[in-house]
């Protein structure tokens, strides 16, 4: 830092301070041209519903050592599947996993999560496939408290099942 004074001035001096390099901070060039870096975990947030299937199903295509095939159902009249993990030849028919995802604004709650497992129950009963070996909500907001509380207790996700049959399920084959 320097300090001069203008000659025939009576003014105070002048203090003169190095401005330090540029960061990548928002006003960075890169920043300008190319948008703020957004961290990955961040990324899955801005997501649409057809992207984050898209996503899941990729994820469970790299477990070739898992599954023999994969394939994405998700959609109008998906049965209550997105994406499912088969570990045999006989596809719907044998031995696989159903992911279910969910790219809500809200962590998953129980009267969302139940119209899906509905389905589920209500193909895999009326014949139309055989019924998951396991099943897994796959949501970028995670499960809520109650819905946590459920899934870790089956009797209770049975009774709250039961219970809201016809309020989440019965119409939403």
């Amino acid at each position: 830092m320097s300090s001069t004074t203008p000659k025939n001035s009576r003014s105070a001096p002048i203090t003169l301070s190095e401005v330090p390099a540029p960061s990548a901070t928002l006003g960075s060039a890169m920043n300008v041209q190319f948008g703020r870096p957004i961290p990955p975990q961040q990324q899955v947030l801005l997501y649409s519903s057809d992207e984050w299937e898209e996503f899941i199903r990729e994820w469970v295509h790299s477990q070739r050592s898992v599954y023999q095939k994969v394939l994405r159902f998700g959609g109008a009249n998906d049965m209550g599947i997105d994406i499912a993990g088969f570990t045999d030849d006989k596809d719907l028919a044998g031995i696989w996993v159903n992911f279910q995802c969910k790219h809500y604004d809200e962590p998953l709650i129980p009267s969302r999560a139940t119209i899906e497992i509905g389905k589920v129950l209500w193909y895999s009963f009326n014949k139309h496939y055989s019924p998951p070996m396991k099943y897994y909500f796959v949501a970028p907001k995670g499960c809520g408290t109650s819905l946590s509380k459920m899934l870790s207790n089956t009797p209770s996700l049975k009774d709250y099942v039961i219970k809201h049959w016809d309020d989440h399920c019965s119409t939403e084959r």
